[in-house]
């Protein structure tokens, strides 16, 4: 069996996220930075859901939920990001470490903009 989502491996021990499974994570925001570089602390804590939907060659398919918002994404590839839109709003999610991503939000509406936020992760 092939992995899943990334954020599967790094987060999840020996777990590969197939069709079906569902990985649920509750995140602390350890850092905000701004397009710009400046940076800092929120006390921000979001619940992250992904829900792998199928596979077509190196594209995994899934469900992506924060919070309150559902988006459809894909990642290319085992290790790859995970990729989505909402609005005019492009989302990347990529592990740093066993319980640590990076989420980078670039923003269209109307000028260029972006946001990256450090999360430390757990299962739930």
């Amino acid at each position: 069996m092939r992995a899943g989502p990334v954020i599967a491996l790094a987060t999840l021990p020996c777990a590969a996220l197939a069709e079906g499974n569902v990985s649920e994570l509750d995140c602390k925001v350890v850092t905000l930075c701004d397009g710009t570089g400046a940076c800092a602390m929120p006390d921000e804590t979001l619940h992250l859901t992904l829900a792998p939907t199928g596979r077509e060659g190196d594209t995994i398919s899934l469900t992506v939920t924060l919070d309150a918002e559902t988006a459809e994404a894909r990642q290319e590839g085992d290790l790859g990001p995970i990729i989505w839109g909402q609005g005019a709003e492009t989302h990347f999610l990529l592990p740093t470490g066993p319980s640590n991503l990076v989420w980078i939000t670039r923003g269209f509406d109307p000028d260029i903009s972006a946001e990256t936020r450090f999360l430390s992760c757990g299962g739930v």
